[in-house]
């Protein structure tokens, strides 16, 4: 699907309001993930800090508790997001799964509605 949208010859009769939909909920669920993501680096980064810092005696052990439960905050907050995304992309997919199976015409899936990584 990617290269349906790259297609400088595309028509608008080969692009579906799904398809469209489709696309915006990949994006959203990329950039979610890259906060994600972020968060997780910064959590083993405050872990790091931590213990280097009770290595070297520069923090205690309740700062580093402190440090560790920010980190795990940080975790549970840049989470929420990436799960909400992924239950709106399932519940459109189920959706349309559910449309498709009223109607119960064949489905064809061709390689334009396959996402390639």
């Amino acid at each position: 699907m990617d290269k349906l949208f790259l297609d400088k010859n595309i028509v608008v009769e080969d692009v579906t309001l799904a398809d469209v939909k489709l696309q915006q909920l990949y994006l959203e669920r990329d950039r979610v993930f890259m906060i994600a993501q972020a968060a997780t680096y910064m959590f083993f980064i405050y872990l790091l800090v931590g213990l280097v810092g009770i290595l070297k005696e520069i923090f205690t052990i309740q700062q580093f508790f402190f440090l560790l439960f920010f980190g795990v905050l940080i975790l549970l907050i840049a989470s929420n997001p990436y799960m909400k995304s992924l239950k709106e992309e399932k519940e459109f997919l189920d959706l349309i799964e559910s449309k498709i199976s009223k109607s119960n015409k064949p489905i064809r899936i061709t390689k334009k509605h396959i996402r390639k990584k």
